[in-house]
């Protein structure tokens, strides 16, 4: 659910300099920025429960995240 709100304030994902802002300007690649600081064991399981995000809409990528998450414990 963090990484769903972090899509909907794109502004919350620290930009310092212009390769990550790059990185940053689509759902995706927030999403991969996001999960680099998570440890690598865990990351994968992140990836695994996220759904596929086929929009650039940062929005609708927050809302598709969000539906799957619904049935998680």
């Amino acid at each position: 659910m963090k990484i769903a709100g972090a899509l909907e304030r794109p502004s919350t994902v620290s930009q310092d300099d212009a390769a990550r802002e790059m990185i940053t300007n689509t759902p995706l690649g927030t999403i991969l920025y996001l999960a680099s600081g998570i440890p690598l064991g865990e990351r994968a399981k992140v990836y695994a429960a996220l759904p596929r995000l086929a929009t650039e809409s940062f929005a609708e990528a927050a809302q598709l995240i969000r539906q799957a998450a619904e049935p998680l414990p």
